[in-house]
């Protein structure tokens, strides 16, 4: 049987998966000028780079041989490389292309209006970075906190009526009783607590990435912005391959890199925020 608590923690993590997107945004929204076109644009980024993309390249380069195996993984150092920087390289392209998408559709606007009679445009704020930031950090969070939860809470429900057999083939079902009944209830916790940090990692590099394209020669956050990605994922990374094994341990890492995410980005705001652009054109 799974615990009624490990269910209850499971629902805790699926409604904080859809809250803390919400939340953040309200929050953040009217104090820093955030627009909502940028947030659905960060959504879209997110899913086509990360989950389509990407994947594409996994099923490439990791893709199993005829015994099940994948060659990468015996090379433990080359599997992080790899892991670490393709999450890196396709997240923090989709942010810059996407900035740049942005920043030619408010010139374009800005010189129809120019054109028409009408006042010079403002520059666009940092709002737009965080909105972008929330968009993307905040699908990250539904689908794979929220989702995952989801699954879980059937798949429980289904074993504890007894109703194993729906689930799948043999082994399927082994596994899945085998991961939900031994599961501590509070590890279903931690997820959440993992997404905030994820969540925090993922509008600070948006900001980072933000001024890699507003500010002026400052092109060269952008691949620091793939670095500073690749390392925020290096410890999940070392875990895949079980050179760190403590869960928590990872997790305080974790933490500490959003720590430090959160102050690369504020730095990078208080140093560069003067170098964009006065006005629109």
């Amino acid at each position: 049987m799974v615990p009624v608590l490990s269910i209850v923690f499971m629902a805790v993590s699926l409604i904080f998966a859809f809250a803390l997107p919400a939340a953040v945004y309200l929050v953040c929204g009217k104090r820093f000028e955030m627009r909502v076109q940028p947030l659905f644009l960060g959504a879209a980024g997110f899913i086509l780079f990360a989950l389509v993309l990407e994947q594409l390249l996994h099923q490439i380069v990791l893709r199993p041989d005829a015994g099940g195996g994948i060659a990468l993984k015996s090379q433990p150092v080359l599997y992080i490389l790899y892991g670490c920087f393709a999450a890196g390289i396709f997240e923090e392209t989709a942010r810059f292309l996407i900035f740049h998408f942005i920043k030619y559709r408010d010139n374009k606007k800005a010189v129809r209006n120019l054109q028409d009679g009408g006042v010079r445009g403002k520059a666009r704020s940092a709002g737009d970075a965080l909105s972008y930031g929330i968009g993307h950090g905040g699908t990250e969070v539904v689908l794979l906190l929220g989702v995952s939860m989801i699954s879980n809470i059937v798949y429980s429900i289904m074993i504890n009526a007894g109703k194993q057999s729906a689930l799948g083939n043999a082994s399927q079902i082994a596994a899945a009783v085998n991961g939900l009944v031994t599961t501590p209830p509070y590890m279903f916790l931690i997820g959440s607590v993992e997404r905030i940090f994820a969540m925090a990692i993922q509008i600070s590099l948006s900001v980072v990435v933000w001024f890699a394209v507003y500010a002026k020669h400052r092109a060269w956050l952008f691949p620091a912005a793939i670095l500073l990605h690749a390392l925020a994922d290096l410890p999940a990374a070392m875990m895949q391959t079980g050179i760190l094994a403590s869960v928590f341990l990872v997790e305080t890492i974790v933490g500490i890199s959003a720590v430090v995410m959160i102050s690369i980005a504020v730095f990078v705001y208080k140093r560069f925020n003067g170098e964009t652009a006065d006005e629109m054109p």
